[in-house]
């Protein structure tokens, strides 16, 4: 437009250098505002293999991996690749031959650079990650049962999947000893102080036979549980009671005769046990109260049982109180101011009303 309509004494191409300067300038102090940013990818590749070497992994499923790692380097080529072995700790493995060497050792030989007693994939997993190679394009490869007996695989999982590292899964055939071990231990949502609840112990085995089952909370034992146990996974339900309110360590525990392994008896997790819920049952037919107050602190809750005459006047009255019960009560004996408490307590407070 300043070329078209401007006048000046300049010569047309004068004119033209200008108004292409100025377009220039136009075009550069757009693009600065929009704030471009460059993103260069990469091509390099990174590889950490993992391999597990602990008790319950055969001889062979190791040089299996040791040889699916030579494979795998031939034909990615990577431009850096780790190979470490894990167990109850990480190793790292100047080559393949080192890991034939430790395959070809005995699994009690304390010799070795990897205590084989235990498996912590947790630990091994961010070990790797540590292993990794910035700026290049990041994978782990993990050989493993998947069998941890330590450690908590979620967190570093979430961990790798946020930093965008892909793992790769190869499994390895367990080592067939006529094992048994702890596999998981699971537990309700909501835990309760006092409450009775079932834990599901998942007790995986190698072969047939009668087995203890036992919870506990720190050194004590809260529950035992006798079950016969099948070949491959049994679910074990144990009932327990947690006492105390908190954070709390919760360990299974299995017991089989001829268990030729005991490392992988035990398996542990957090568990949090929250106050018991306070429960306000009003109860017009007195003689009844006791059942449903008796099932209701058995599962856990604080009851306080009252006559319609102590049903709260106000919303404040029920504040102390997680949910109220109104049983065989007639709407005559319930005041206005009741009926209007319940009302703002429930909409308002978010009070639980069982009716």
């Amino acid at each position: 437009l300043t070329l078209r309509y401007s006048r000046t004494n300049f010569g047309p191409r004068q004119r033209l250098v200008q108004a292409a300067i100025r377009s220039l300038l136009l075009v550069a102090l757009a693009l600065a505002l929009t704030r471009p940013v460059i993103s260069s990818g990469s091509d390099r590749l990174s590889v950490v293999y993992l391999v597990d070497v602990s008790h319950s992994i055969a001889s062979k499923s190791i040089t299996d991996a040791a040889a699916r790692i030579d494979a795998l380097n031939a034909e990615l080529r990577p431009d850096h690749a780790k190979t470490l072995a894990f167990a109850q700790n990480v190793a790292v493995m100047d080559s393949t031959a080192m890991l034939r060497d430790l395959a070809a050792k005995s699994a009690t030989d304390p010799s070795g650079p990897v205590r084989r007693e235990s498996s912590d994939i947790d630990q091994a997993l961010r070990q790797a990650r540590a292993e990794l190679l910035p700026g290049h394009v990041a994978r782990i490869v993990l050989f493993t049962d998947g069998r941890p007996t330590s450690g908590e695989l979620t967190d570093a999982t979430a961990q790798l999947a946020a930093a965008g590292v892909r793992v790769f899964l190869e499994p390895m055939a367990p080592r067939d000893l006529g094992d048994t071990w702890v596999d998981r231990i699971g537990l309700p949502d909501r835990l309760s102080a006092g409450a009775l609840v079932t834990a599901t112990v998942d007790i995986g085995s190698q072969r047939a036979g009668k087995a203890l089952v036992e919870l506990r909370i720190g050194e004590k034992t809260v529950a035992s549980q006798a079950a016969e146990i099948a070949v491959g996974t049994t679910a074990v339900p144990v009932d327990v009671t947690f006492k105390d309110v908190g954070a709390q360590r919760v360990e299974a525990v299995v017991t089989m005769s001829g268990d030729p392994l005991a490392t992988n008896n035990r398996l542990a997790r957090e568990a949090l046990v929250a106050e018991r819920p306070r429960v306000l049952y009003v109860e017009g037919a007195q003689q009844s109260a006791r059942y449903l107050a008796g099932a209701l602190t058995g599962s856990g809750f604080d009851v306080t049982v009252r006559t319609p005459a102590g049903l709260p006047q106000q919303a404040a009255d029920l504040q102390p109180f997680d949910a109220l019960i109104v049983s065989d009560i007639a709407r005559t004996s319930m005041s206005d101011a009741s009926m209007k408490a319940m009302s703002q307590w429930v909409e308002r407070e978010g009070g639980g009303l069982l009716v």
